[in-house]
């Protein structure tokens, strides 16, 4: 499982409804703001996207107008779960003129399955609103205040291919000395107006069908979970081919796979038959297939060795096929020289007391084992770290057992902690393997 981070921006998916997206925008939008003038406290006004100087208020939170529902939606729809828990949001806002005053932010998450929602469409999915500390802004125009607040999403939210709404208002609390008083919301930076949300895990998708006959795929074939059919006949792969779990069918047939075939699991299949692998066939893990027939292969096949963990090759190449490739068993000496195993942990706990008494344990613990570079890290903050790099699977296997076992008697209010495959200098990407 992993956070979504989503990304406040400036593109217009419709009236008063702009796009947030997991791709980092870099260049500052300050259109967006309210004017609240003189207005007195515990009154609300809406930030709507793309609408300058918005004076329209209400007694009570405000989610759109007759026109529709007002905010930042997903330029994509989900489908999965998100577990229960806190999401968090990052803003910035400036003073619009030169008058002091304070407010709050308000926050509100929806789910809808219209891509241009009447209120009517939202769905809430936090039972109370998000809100911040209080913002006070001095008597400077263009003074910048930012932060971070969350909002908690108490339930498992279940996604069948819908968007998320982000709704924010501005709630006065000290109202200002002059009718152009206001708060100007910036977006479209990045990290510096975001939301990261609880723990996602996509929904299932697998293909168990088989894909045959004289056609051509010539996108890209992404499979998050699993491979069970059978690609065959005279067809041709240009494309990549991704599985993310595991290829337990068979590639088969005189086509060709030109791409890239990656495997991220294990490969328990066979590449068989008179076609042609031109590209790269990369396994992180495991290879117990077999390589045979009257077939090329013109690329490399690698296969990682980290901290003294030897990565299987146990396959078969057989046949009258050609390697004129490498077959690359890479190593590496503590540090960064070649693969290592992580535990990382991310934990939230009420009181210094609790956080003191899992950082001596886990300290403790790693006294005397192999690690890689610095032992551990943990903050003192309320958000407590553990970064710990193994030589060897094992002890990674138990450090994870011993945290699981101290969370059970020293609880934590949130957190997850998960193993962890890093690869950088072996030019492999790291991934979680477990996460609890």
């Amino acid at each position: 499982m992993a956070t979504k981070t989503l990304f406040l921006e400036n593109a217009v998916l419709s009236t008063k409804v702009w796009r947030k997206s997991e791709s980092a925008p870099a260049v500052a939008d300050e259109v967006t703001s309210v004017k609240n003038g003189k207005t007195v406290a515990n009154t609300y006004f809406g930030f709507l996207p793309g609408i300058t100087d918005n004076a329209v208020n209400s007694a009570s939170f405000i989610e759109g107008d007759a026109g529709g529902a007002h905010g930042w939606r997903t330029e994509n729809v989900y489908g999965g779960t998100f577990a229960s828990g806190n999401w968090t949001i990052t803003y910035k806002l400036k003073n619009r003129a030169a008058y002091a005053h304070t407010g709050y932010i308000y926050a509100r998450l929806y789910r809808t399955t219209v891509a241009d929602p009447a209120v009517a469409n939202l769905t809430k999915l936090n039972s109370a609103d998000g809100v911040s500390g209080l913002i006070s802004f001095a008597a400077t125009s263009g003074e910048l205040k930012t932060g971070t607040f969350t909002v908690n999403c108490n339930q498992n939210l279940v996604l069948t291919d819908e968007y998320l709404v982000l709704i924010l208002n501005w709630k006065v609390a000290t109202p200002g000395s002059n009718a152009n008083t206001g708060v100007k919301c910036v977006v479209n930076e990045g990290a510096a107006e975001q939301y990261v949300t609880a723990s996602f895990t996509g929904a299932p998708v697998s293909l168990a069908g088989v894909l045959s006959g004289s056609g051509t795929l010539t996108g890209v074939l992404g499979v998050r979970t699993g491979l069970a059919g059978a690609v065959s006949g005279v067809g041709t792969i240009t494309g990549a081919l991704t599985i993310s779990t595991t290829l337990a069918g068979n590639l088969a047939g005189p086509g060709t796979v030109t791409g890239i075939l990656g495997v991220a699991t294990g490969l328990a299949g066979n590449l068989s038959g008179a076609g042609t692998i031109t590209g790269i066939l990369g396994v992180d893990t495991s290879f117990i297939g077999a390589l045979s027939g009257t077939g090329t292969l013109s690329g490399a096949l690698t296969v990682i060795e980290g901290g003294g963990e030897v990565v299987e090759l146990a396959g078969v190449f057989s046949g009258a096929g050609t390697l004129s490739g490498a077959i690359t068993k890479v190593t590496g000496a503590p540090p960064w020289t070649g693969a290592v195993y992580a535990v990382v942990y991310n934990l939230t706990f009420a009181d210094e007391t609790k956080r003191g008494q899992m950082t001596d344990a886990v300290n403790q613990w790693l006294i005397g084992r192999e690690v890689w570079g610095q032992t551990a890290h943990i903050s003192s903050e309320s958000m407590d770290t553990l970064i710990a790099r193994f030589a060897g699977k094992d002890d990674m296997d138990a450090c994870l057992t011993f945290v699981e076992t101290q969370r059970a008697t020293i609880p934590s209010e949130s957190g997850t902690s998960h193993k962890h495959f890093c690869g950088h200098a072996c030019g492999q990407s790291c991934r979680v393997i477990e996460e609890t």
